[in-house]
């Protein structure tokens, strides 16, 4: 199963990926991508990717140790002699006890890559698409267990100095692991390789505006009561606003993404409600570029509220690097605050 968006190509995503997730903060390190079939998907190019960087670190720097403290017995003095225990078991030299230390490959970090690797080696499409770096890399790594903490999977992992060469490997293993797999959960092996592009597409919008310095609340709340009778019996907030620009000149301005086709009434119905609630008259649905071919501006004139003023802007989707990344979002911004 091969999963493709008509809205950005791999190499584009991965750019994206690198803009809109802090925790992958480390793909903007990566340079440029190899060339795969066309026939490869998203989940291929992460995994080539993934192998080729992992090698390359590896050459450059050596697999990384640490130093582990072991406790042996032995005739022949190792590291330091432990004389509690020597005294303990009555002076026996003949067994010795010493505590040594080895230096072993098994850190934090090369369970996160050796996990990785094993992913790749179970699908035979990313296998297929890893090629010769794999073999090396799996030759590496084979005395390193493949576990991992997958609750650190969703958050950045520091690294230290001697780790940093190995920062894109990481953001790529991390991908692998909390993407792999047909459904939910980290243990399912599966060709398809899955992201949550809409999820991804809101936080392209909130982070151009983050990055703005524009007063953006994102995730504004919508505050609902449910009502028996004069009573509030029930108070939640379901709805949430994607961004709410409260401080403009022209008055707030309600902003939400939509990783769509088609602007159905729906949506607009969900607009004028934000509006209503939080007292804006304008409002902005985000979509990718060249997704909606209606983008004229929609006006809706209230009773004694006057008009509210709803447009359709667009995001390039199609950005092949984080500087481009960062224009499209400066550039949304701009047409989003100068809108009228």
């Amino acid at each position: 199963m091969v999963i493709r968006s008509r809205k950005a190509d791999g190499a584009s995503l991965l750019a994206w990926l690198a803009y809109a997730d802090p925790t992958l903060d480390a793909l903007k390190c990566l340079g440029t991508v190899p060339d795969l079939s066309d026939d490869a998907g998203f989940g291929s190019l992460v995994a080539r990717i993934f192998c080729v960087e992992t090698w390359r670190a590896i050459q450059a720097t050596g697999l990384i140790r640490t130093y582990h403290r072991r406790e042996i017995q032995s005739a022949v003095l190792r590291g330091r002699i432990d004389f509690a225990r020597l005294a303990r078991g009555g002076g026996d030299l003949s067994r010795t006890p010493c505590i040594v230390f080895a230096r072993l490959p098994q850190t934090p970090l090369n369970r996160l890559l050796s996990a990785a690797a094993r992913r790749v080696e179970r699908d035979p499409e990313l296998r297929r698409a890893a090629g010769a770096p794999l073999g090396a890399l799996a030759a590496m790594l084979a005395e390193v267990p493949p576990t991992v903490d997958t609750a650190a999977l969703g958050q950045a992992i520091e690294l230290s100095r001697l780790e940093r060469p190995f920062a894109v490997s990481v953001a790529l293993a991390r991908l692998l692991l909390r993407s792999g797999g047909l459904g939910s959960g980290d243990g399912l092996s599966s060709p398809a390789f899955l992201v949550n592009l809409a999820n991804l597409f809101e936080r392209t919008i909130v982070r151009a505006f983050l990055d703005s310095g524009e007063r953006a609340a994102p995730g504004h709340p919508v505050r609902v009561a449910r009502i028996d009778g004069t009573a509030a019996v029930d108070i939640s907030a379901p709805m949430r606003i994607d961004l709410f620009l409260s401080d403009q000149p022209g008055g707030p301005i309600v902003v939400d993404a939509k990783y769509k086709y088609k602007i159905s009434a729906s949506n607009l119905h969900q607009m004028v409600s934000y509006c209503w609630a939080t007292g804006a008259r304008r409002a902005v649905l985000v979509v990718p570029r060249g997704a909606v071919s209606d983008r004229r501006r929609i006006e809706i004139e209230g009773a004694g509220e006057g008009v509210v003023r709803i447009h359709v802007m667009e995001i390039d989707l199609g950005e092949r690097t984080l500087g481009g990344w960062h224009r499209a979002g400066r550039d949304l911004v701009e047409a989003v605050v100068g809108a009228h």
